[in-house]
């Protein structure tokens, strides 16, 4: 396990070339060696692949974390590289990375332009989950996606 905490990067454009960087060098070791069996976890997604500009981080193709994480979204598992995104803020992330994801981990979700983001980018969100999102208590989740035959609620410790 490796973990590369940015939190002490003031500076977020620098934060998403640093990761931009890793994500990059990740990606072409899995192309160039075949099954990586690797997974990377990306914390507050929402600052390195946004949407649309997030504060001060682009959505450009100048936004290397954004860049990568798209490609490894969309080819990372032929190659072993796998990618989870994480955010509290669905509708700040890049609807192209939700769009790609297999399973998903839906906790509530209370706020009408997540839940919009969720429900037009993920298949496997049923109508029935996505007015379900904004009751669900502390620790409960939905799982749906290829992770699970069918949509389940959860509890996690």
């Amino acid at each position: 396990v490796v973990v590369f905490d940015f939190k002490k990067v003031e500076d977020p454009q620098v934060r998403c070339e640093l990761a931009g960087y890793i994500l990059r060098k990740l990606f072409i070791k899995a192309k160039n060696e075949g099954d990586l069996k690797s997974l990377i976890v990306l914390e507050e997604a929402h600052n390195f692949a946004p949407e649309k500009g997030y504060g001060e981080v682009s959505a450009g193709r100048e936004n290397l974390s954004r860049t990568y994480a798209l490609k490894i979204a969309s080819e990372g598992r032929k190659f072993g590289l796998g990618l989870v995104a994480i955010s509290q803020r669905p509708a700040q992330v890049s609807k192209y990375l939700l769009s790609q994801t297999n399973t998903q981990v839906l906790f509530r979700i209370v706020n009408r332009s997540d839940i919009d983001a969720i429900e037009s980018s993920i298949e496997t969100a049923s109508r029935d989950i996505i007015t379900k999102l904004p009751d669900l208590k502390t620790g409960y989740a939905f799982v749906t996606g290829m992770g699970a035959k069918l949509p389940t609620l959860v509890r996690i410790e």
